[in-house]
């Protein structure tokens, strides 16, 4: 492999990273907007797993395959809907 085949490479793959945090970034505002709790406080205070199981599922349907919502985040949403009662 050439230097500038290695050079080409490196750019690409760092552009499509910044792509792709871009991408989440505007993904999860769009989700903390949304949801009508703090997904911040969820999270961060009270380790809710589940919610960050379904940030990924929605991430990921996103960018990868739209099977992953059905089959990460639909099961996790189910989890956190049963937290939020369990919480009542």
């Amino acid at each position: 492999m050439k230097l500038s085949d290695m050079t080409d490479n490196i750019v690409s793959s760092a552009v499509f990273a910044g792509i792709g945090l871009a991408v989440f970034g505007v993904a999860f505002w769009i989700m903390t907007k949304v949801a009508p709790f703090s997904m911040k406080k969820e999270i961060e205070e009270d380790q809710n797993v589940s919610l960050g199981v379904i940030v990924a599922g929605v991430f990921g349907a996103f960018t990868a395959k739209r099977t992953i919502l059905w089959v990460q985040a639909l099961p996790a949403a189910v989890a956190l809907a049963l937290t939020f009662l369990a919480r009542r």
